[in-house]
């Protein structure tokens, strides 16, 4: 069998009627040793989530998603950033945190070069450096991320990380409000900032549930960030009792808008089974 057969193999061993996961255990790791990412990340998934046939094994799981990450696998190597970022099921590690962001960000993901510029400005995990912080963000910036867009602006209003410049600052501002609603501005940003705290314990006492209820309000339905965050606590069952199929759908409907979450649609519908 050829590898994209071996691999449909392992998924049926995991999800359909003759189902096996050591089967599927030992299929996937054939394919890792040569140096497949879906396979490596199929391991790390069944490592992190156990069953009851296979233990829950986070050091396991960390090896198997951390080769995928160094083969190159742009959303598990964001995944193990923000992991290290918030601490799941491990303390928090800011400099393993840059590390996996620098390595999303070079692979383009937007999520990873906000993150990844804000650890640059805050010197969480790395130097404090202003201008790689604006360069990082600015990536993110240019492809249409808001919370990156509004912090580009700031600094050309500022000056920080870049020279000061009037007329750029009320070109973005134009750009901006002419492209999102005032709500954008309040409920949405408050929302978001809060939900985040609440996750990682940042600042306030941590309570997933409570960022899980700000997050499922109708007034930020359609803030795409918002709702990555919200799939991301269904989908590993994070202050909310764990459902792929409420995360699949979430994607699902923002899919059209957002690459981060066609990306992630892609790898539910392969990890799971589901219609893609």
């Amino acid at each position: 069998m050829n590898t994209d057969e071996l691999l449909d193999r392992a998924f049926e061993c995991l999800e359909g009627p003759q189902k096996d996961i050591y089967q599927a255990i030992s299929l996937f790791e054939q394919l890792s040793d040569s140096g497949n990412m879906v396979a490596q990340f199929a391991l790390g998934e069944i490592y992190w989530n156990g069953n009851d046939q296979v233990e829950q094994n986070n050091e396991l799981a960390i090896y198997w998603y951390s080769l995928a990450g160094e083969n190159g696998h742009p959303l598990v190597q964001l995944w193990l950033g923000n992991n290290y970022c918030i601490g799941i099921r491990t303390d928090p590690d800011a400099e393993k945190a840059v590390y996996w962001y620098t390595k999303a960000a070079a692979n383009n993901v937007v999520l990873a070069q906000y993150h990844l510029g804000m650890c640059y400005h805050t010197g969480w995990g790395v130097a404090r450096d202003e201008e790689r912080a604006f360069l990082w963000i600015k990536k993110a910036a240019d492809q249409g991320f808001l919370d990156a867009e509004l912090f580009v602006s700031e600094a050309y209003k500022s000056g920080i990380g870049v020279p000061a410049d009037s007329d750029e600052y009320h070109r973005m501002s134009k750009s901006i409000l002419e492209r999102y609603e005032p709500l954008a501005f309040t409920i949405t940003d408050v929302a978001m900032s809060l939900s985040k705290a609440l996750l990682s314990g940042n600042g306030v006492e941590r309570n997933p549930a409570l960022a899980v209820q700000i997050l499922s309000t109708d007034q930020i339905k359609d803030h795409v960030e918002s709702m990555l965050l919200l799939a991301d606590c269904y989908e590993k069952g994070i202050g909310v009792e764990k459902s792929i199929e409420k995360a699949y759908q979430i994607l699902k409907r923002l899919s059209a808008e957002s690459d981060i979450a066609r990306n992630k649609m892609k790898l539910l519908s392969i990890r799971y089974d589901l219609d893609y």
